[in-house]
């Protein structure tokens, strides 16, 4: 299964795949805090949009 682009904040469990803040976002939202909903664009996109814009990323 591919990995999406756009995940909601809701889903959000995936450190290498959201970041930080998304995942402390998902964590504050499921003890129940008042989070705002929202999306994380995801480093699979992140990655995609630099490799179809000739970049390289300095960890590959």
């Amino acid at each position: 299964m591919t990995p999406s682009f756009i995940l909601p904040l809701s889903n959000c469990h995936d450190l290498s795949l959201v970041g930080g803040k998304a995942l402390g976002l998902c964590r504050l939202m499921e003890a129940g805090f008042p989070v705002p909903s929202g999306l994380c664009v995801t480093t699979v996109a992140y990655t995609e949009h630099l490799h179809n814009s000739g970049f390289q990323d300095q960890d590959e």
